[in-house]
């Protein structure tokens, strides 16, 4: 039986493209053992989330398979990277003198609270002792005097949470992500070759970081650290350049350059 399309698909897939056409193996990327695999995304979340959203889209080329063994590095590596990326931009994760660095505060009245309550959890608490705790309880609950204190009153009190959300808090990464000019927003006016290549570049860090820190042997066939931060669909259209994308080499680029730089990047699983 032949199934004929009756309208023009909205583009061509993954057509000719070995990366995602290929059977993908449940196995760490690193030293391909089966055992306790997590999947690790390349590019941190937070930091991909606040690219724009041409480039932000779920890739599953930057999302690897990795062993228990394997990960620890490729975390720590990555957490290294984004603290120094954090430093390159002068942020600071948490300023004790900045309110806006820090996402909670904590509630002086709260705390008092909640410790009141933990101390009428004791059964032999001095007459008095409880007395004043109870007190302290019962005007942070607004329960008059008159009124019984009952168990659930005290543990309510005892296990709310005293940490407080900042108004106007701002994440480091996302701060990092603007001042480095990489969102939307923070790169208005800015030519469209010219964000993409900057996009390019901070997501080609962070997958050597992972080539540095792992030592990946086992990579699917196609997978390249310099391919292109396009949907696929836009891959035959025109490109940076410079930017060997997915494995084409652009028109008019010198085929050898390229083929040199893919080399360089390029894993092969039968390595």
């Amino acid at each position: 039986m032949v199934v004929k399309l009756k309208f023009e698909p909205k583009g061509v897939g993954h057509a000719g493209d070995e990366f995602y056409l290929q059977v993908m193996e449940n196995r760490c990327v690193g030293c391909a053992s089966v055992e306790r695999l997590v999947r690790f995304s390349i590019v941190p979340h937070v930091f991909r989330s606040q690219l724009p959203a041409r480039f932000k889209e779920h890739s599953s080329h930057d999302i690897v398979l990795l062993c228990h063994a394997c990960y620890v590095p490729a975390s720590e590596a990555s957490q290294a990277m984004r603290s120094r990326l954090l430093m390159e931009c002068s942020i600071a994760e948490c300023n004790g003198l900045d309110v806006n660095a820090r996402r909670f505060h904590i509630d002086d009245k709260k705390m008092q609270a909640r410790g009141a309550a933990s101390a009428l959890r004791h059964p032999h608490l001095p007459h008095d002792v409880r007395l004043a705790k109870e007190a302290v309880v019962r005007e942070f609950l607004g329960i008059p005097d008159d009124v019984e204190l009952t168990p659930d009153d005290v543990e309510a009190a005892r296990t709310m949470d005293p940490k407080v959300a900042v108004d106007g808090y701002v994440p480091p990464d996302v701060t990092c992500i603007t001042r480095l000019r990489l969102s939307e927003e923070s790169a208005e006016g800015d030519a469209g070759e010219v964000m993409e290549q900057r996009v390019f570049e901070f997501v080609l860090g962070w997958r050597l970081c992972l080539l540095e820190s792992v030592k990946p042997r086992f990579l699917p066939n196609g997978w390249d650290a310099q391919r292109s931060i396009r949907k696929h669909d836009d891959l035959f259209g025109p490109g940076v350049e410079g930017i060997a994308a997915a494995g084409r080499i652009p028109e008019g680029s010198d085929s050898n350059s390229t083929n040199n730089i893919n080399n360089n990047t390029k894993h092969d699983v039968s390595r």
